[in-house]
């Protein structure tokens, strides 16, 4: 199992993931849900004049988490 520690740059607590589970879950995961989460963060970004609100950083965090890129979503 290969773990990945990084800071939460919300809280500054540490998180450890787990890596194998984070990419089989990425190769699993529906292309539509990726269209889903790419229009919610398209929506959020036009609709919330503050960028890094807490809807905005919670889709933040679920795309690092994924390892796709806001960008990728929204292509």
């Amino acid at each position: 199992m290969t773990t990945q520690r990084t800071p939460d740059s919300a809280t500054g607590k540490v998180i450890r993931r787990n890596i194998d589970t984070i990419l089989a879950a990425k190769e699993m995961m529906p292309k539509e849900l990726y269209s889903a989460l790419g229009m919610a963060a398209s929506s959020y970004s036009l609709m919330f004049k503050n960028a890094g609100g807490p809807k905005t950083r919670a889709l933040m965090r679920i795309a690092k988490a994924l390892g796709v890129s806001i960008a990728e979503l929204t292509k």
